[in-house]
């Protein structure tokens, strides 16, 4: 499935580029509820990245991007 083909090719293509200036930078971000969320995919992505996952809610949401604006 196009899914699963996803899930394999996507965290390839940012491992190939991630020591590059241009280089793409998630930042996953549990917000709120976890319910039906795959962190460990959530985390790999944030690995590979070198970055991190992020847990919050509305009560911090400004903290969050503090955070996020300290990777530039």
């Amino acid at each position: 499935s196009s899914s699963s083909q996803n899930r394999r090719d996507v965290p390839r293509r940012l491992r190939q580029d991630r020591d590059e200036l241009y280089a793409v930078k998630l930042f996953p971000i549990a917000y709120g509820n976890a319910e039906g969320v795959d962190v460990e995919v959530m985390q790999d992505f944030a690995d590979i990245t070198q970055t991190r996952l992020i847990s919050g809610d509305t009560t911090d949401i400004r903290k969050i991007y503090q955070e996020m604006s300290s990777y530039f």
